[in-house]
């Protein structure tokens, strides 16, 4: 049955480190504060004692002791707290130049011109220091291939990680801190020397054993697509997939699949404890699969790289692994949260990782919502009742997920039921052959008849993915849902739940409560959301200028649009609710909303009698004069969008610094927005 102890010690623990991490309450002011809550607490328990009833007061300080473990917790994790953290020790000048000793603690997918790694500083220049800084090192011939454990000594100069340039862009520096990154650095190879190697970090042993594998089974020649697929079921190597097949997945609902998380090892532990039935039957043989099952899940995160997502569900399934394997009176739901508990205690930050989120929702809905959707239809036959329960699984993890994926990702792929029914009875056997094929690679003995077996099975999979996302009218996209959204409509689930497992006129009203609360989110979207507004885009292969009315975008530009623009205003569109678009062309004079625009342009001519210019956009890097032009077009505002050379742009911030107009550089200050001057549209 449900300890509801443990699930709100979990909640407590999770709210008291979302408040740290809001707020960033300092230790010096925590520690008296929690010393006094200890002192509360200790008194109440005393108290209690000689009580013949529970007191409540007791009650809320043991609450309040994991309330403040929980800030603690988060507290120690933050960067700022720690004395000896880079950020510290760094001067104001960002061109300062460091001598940085540094491990290598993650190797990332690099880009087009850098290979990129997250690196952990351990001293600098000379002085010891902590924290980690994403390192980009340029490509070239002489590459080094740097690893996990790797000990680097090189001459940096730390960069602040910029935030999105456009509105309702993706930011990076966002996620970058949520994970403890503050700073980044560029480098080039030569600069780069390796000293030393901490051989038996576990992280690199893992990474080592996850190439050897790769590398292993590299002689199979399986075919392009198929490997990358096979990569990212067994070893979590996600990187050499191709966009399209990533879009098919996503398109098709079964994307979680490519990702090693609850589902494998789940499955995998379901295997394994129908494997070693016999075993149970000898002396102390409960305990003997126990120690197998824990052994073999680790050994699986260990060759998968010990990726944290891994790791994480690995953790999670060896805890619910203790309740099956010793026949304990324990819910799945309280594995669940104890796991959370401790995971959180290990690493706070986990709680901002959309993988972990995702996993531990889908596992609740699981445990909550399929049992109620398993009663609504019991047939008799037990090939149907078996297909009925994947798909009440199926549904109950979706409906889980989907107030937070419609958030992160704005879509919703409703043929996810006919994908997961298909798949997931054969994902087990999948991931059992695919170990199988593993373990015969490392020891040579892989014959040729089960490499095209394995194949032909991921090939057919790959096949009926793609003949799935076809149905693109099937898949939900672009879908505007905000975390005010989400957290209301998870609201809704909850008090529904609630309400099924137990009709009574206080739920009844507790749910028509939190569907009030759901349209007052809605009208209050609504009420918040600009009808009108311009935007002058940062973009550097042309000006990019928007005029929103409503839900209508009317789009100025000198060429056509191109696909990295497309991008960018896919997600703004999204964002603002767009229903329709235009493009104008753009010429050098444009007037919105009674803000006259002055486009000056490579060609430099700015001379246009009786025209007054509320704003000037310079493009294209125009050789102009411009105390002239600014003593002869006195504008309020000077943009100087993406397309200008950045030497120009900080010639001309340096000369308007002390001048009346506002100058604003897209590629410093992002998207200039602006809005109707007053009665403008009337």
């Amino acid at each position: 049955m449900l300890n509801f102890t443990i699930i709100k010690l979990s909640i407590t623990l999770l709210i008291g480190i979302v408040l740290e991490f809001y707020f960033k309450i300092p230790v010096d002011i925590l520690l008296p504060i929690g010393f006094l809550i200890f002192l509360i607490f200790v008194s109440l328990y005393l108290r209690s004692r000689k009580l013949k009833f529970p007191d409540i007061f007791f009650g809320i300080s043991f609450f309040m002791m994991f309330l403040f473990l929980g800030v603690f917790t988060a507290s120690l994790q933050l960067p700022y707290t720690h004395a000896k953290h880079y950020a510290h020790t760094l001067n104001k000048e960002s061109n300062n130049l460091y001598t940085l000793t540094a491990t290598v603690a993650e190797v990332l997918k690099p880009t087009s011109n850098y290979e990129r790694f997250i690196i952990f500083a351990t001293s600098l220049d000379r002085r010891k220091t902590k924290g980690k800084i994403l390192l980009n090192l340029r490509k070239d011939i002489n590459s080094k291939s740097l690893e996990v454990g790797d000990i680097l000594v090189m001459p940096i100069q730390f960069q602040d990680i910029k935030a999105p340039l456009n509105p309702h862009q993706f930011s990076y520096k966002s996620y970058l801190e949520r994970s403890g990154i503050l700073k980044q650095a560029y480098s080039e190879q030569e600069d780069v020397q390796i000293i030393g190697s901490n051989k038996f970090n576990i992280f690199r042993i893992a990474e080592r054993s996850r190439k050897e594998i790769i590398l292993k089974l590299e002689e199979a020649n399986f075919t392009k697509n198929e490997f990358s697929i096979i990569k990212a079921l067994l070893l979590g190597e996600r990187r050499d997939i191709s966009p399209t097949t990533f879009s098919n997945y996503a398109s098709a609902g079964a994307i979680h699949i490519l990702a090693i998380s609850g589902l494998h090892i789940g499955i995998l532990l379901w295997l394994l404890t129908m494997i070693l039935k016999p075993i149970e039957r000898i002396k102390f043989g409960k305990f003997y699969s126990f120690m197998i099952i824990l052994i073999f899940l680790w050994t699986f995160a260990l060759i998968t790289g010990l990726a944290p997502s891994v790791v994480r569900a690995v953790f999670m399934f060896s805890i619910i692994a203790v309740g099956i394997q010793f026949r304990r009176n324990t819910n799945i739901t309280n594995s669940v949260f104890i796991s959370l508990f401790f995971l959180l205690l290990i690493n706070p930050y986990y709680i901002y990782q959309v993988g972990f989120q995702l996993s531990y929702l889908a596992i609740l809905g699981i445990t909550s919502i399929q049992p109620l959707l398993q009663k609504l239809w019991k047939p008799k036959n037990q090939v149907i009742l078996y297909f009925w329960k994947l798909l009440t699984v199926s549904i109950a993890a979706q409906l889980a997920v989907l107030p937070l994926s419609l958030f992160n990702f704005h879509q919703f792929p409703t043929l996810f039921f006919v994908t997961n029914i298909v798949i997931l009875p054969f994902l087990g056997i999948i991931l059992g052959l695919g170990l199988i094929v593993i373990v015969l690679s490392l020891l040579d003995l892989l014959p040729a008849i089960l490499i095209y077996l394995f194949e032909f099975i991921i090939l057919q999979m790959n096949n009926f993915v793609t003949f799935i996302s076809s149905f693109q009218a099937f898949v939900i996209k672009d879908v505007s849902f905000s975390i005010l959204l989400c957290l209301t409509t998870y609201l809704v689930l909850f008090t529904l739940i609630q309400l099924i497992l137990k009709w009574t006129s206080k739920r009844i009203l507790t749910f028509l409560f939190s569907i009030m609360i759901l349209q007052t989110s809605l009208i209050f979207e609504k009420a918040e959301r600009t009808p009108f507004k311009a935007i002058i885009f940062h973009s550097t292969e042309q000006s990019l200028i928007a005029i929103k009315k409503h839900q209508k975008l009317a789009l100025y530009s000198h060429q056509e649009i191109d696909s990295s623009q497309l991008i960018m205003l896919s997600r703004f569109n999204t964002e603002e609710r767009i229903i329709s678009t235009q493009r104008i062309a753009l010429g050098n004079v444009l007037d919105i909303w009674d803000n006259k625009i002055l486009i000056i342009d490579s060609s430099g001519i700015y001379d246009i009698p009786t025209y007054k210019s509320d704003i000037i956009i310079l493009r294209n890097s125009p050789k102009i004069n411009v105390d002239r032009m600014l003593e002869k077009l006195q504008p309020e505002v000077i943009v100087a969008d993406g397309s200008n050379y950045k030497y120009l742009v900080q010639h001309w911030h340096k000369t308007l610094e002390n001048k009346n107009s506002l100058f604003h550089a897209t590629a410093e200050k992002g998207a200039y927005i602006f809005y109707p001057r007053e009665n403008s549209l009337k």
